[in-house]
């Protein structure tokens, strides 16, 4: 009768499921390198090796052929602030505001609150207007923080203590639409 007990996975690895040996998911710094156990490929061995550059989120790689373990991997994909260079390592994004570049000058994605300029020396991270969270440029918001509403590409505030004036304009509020603690007052606008 076989008797399991439980062992500590591998140095690197986060997850080993089946043995001790055979890693699932590895630590952060660290990818899953797979590649077969005979020349038949049916029996998968999976080890974790060194991301060949710090800030690295994905350095995973699979081989086809029974070759010796590396002592590091190149980067596939970088942390967030962080470019792919020369397709192995990763770079700080120029830009302070970027999450995501190609190389390390050219961003292709922004914070929330900062719209994409398309510039031909490297593509920039521009500010958007007060209490909006997402823009095409300053003056062009597309999507407002809680208790704003947008009108002409700028976000307004909603009436005082209320979260949400989508459906009734600046300076109102929508029926449901307070904080806690406050409730909806209708009042009568007459027009002279």
């Amino acid at each position: 009768e076989d008797e399991r007990t439980c062992e500590a996975c591998t140095e690197d690895c986060l997850i080993c499921e089946k043995d001790s040996s055979q890693c699932s998911e590895c630590k952060v710094g660290f990818g899953l390198f797979t590649y077969p156990r005979t020349d038949q490929q049916t029996d998968q061995v999976s080890v974790c090796v060194a991301c060949g550059s710090a800030n690295c989120k994905n350095c995973d790689h699979q081989s086809l052929s029974t070759i010796e373990v590396p002592l590091n991997v190149p980067c596939l994909a970088c942390e967030p602030g962080f470019g792919l260079v020369d397709h192995s390592r990763c770079e700080k994004c120029t830009d302070p505001h970027c999450l995501d570049c190609h190389g390390s000058g050219n961003c292709t994605q922004c914070e929330v609150g900062f719209a994409l300029l398309q510039d031909p020396a490297g593509n920039k991270c521009d500010p958007c207007g007060p209490a909006c969270l997402s823009c095409h440029a300053r003056d062009a918001c597309v999507q407002c923080q809680e208790a704003y509403v947008l009108k002409g590409g700028a976000c307004v505030a909603c009436a005082p203590n209320c979260k949400n004036c989508s459906q009734s304009g600046p300076e109102a509020c929508d029926m449901n639409g307070c904080y806690n603690g406050y409730g909806t007052k209708w009042k009568t606008v007459l027009g002279i």
